[in-house]
């Protein structure tokens, strides 16, 4: 990964940027690596053994534990983590400044 792709490894800006400073990916989406932990609606778990299949299944895989997946790394992590495939997770009650979510709207004039 390089600095012109994705806000990572604090030495780079040292904080959050505004949406859409770098390219999106392939499907348009920005920002998905880096600049800030996005929320994930699936519980933490270990592993995928039994999990729901995508699309047949496609409805989030809550947990009970109250520790919820954050996928993409932030701002302050290293290039390795900053992927969306990478998996860190924490309670939904932390703060941190590195922390975010992503907002997801279907069609287009719904609101």
């Amino acid at each position: 990964m390089t600095f012109d792709l994705a806000n990572y490894s604090k030495f780079l800006f040292g904080k959050t940027t505004d949406l859409g400073k770098f390219p999106p990916n392939n499907f348009g989406l920005y920002d998905m690596h880096g600049n800030v932990w996005e929320w994930c609606e699936d519980g933490w778990r270990e592993n995928y053994i039994n999990a729901p299949i995508w699309p047949n299944d496609s409805i989030p895989w809550i947990s009970s534990n109250d520790v919820y997946v954050m996928r993409g790394g932030s701002w302050c992590s290293d290039d390795k983590i900053c992927r969306s495939a990478y998996r860190h997770y924490s309670n939904p009650y932390d703060r941190c400044y590195d922390y975010g979510f992503r907002l997801v709207v279907s069609g287009v004039g719904t609101l």
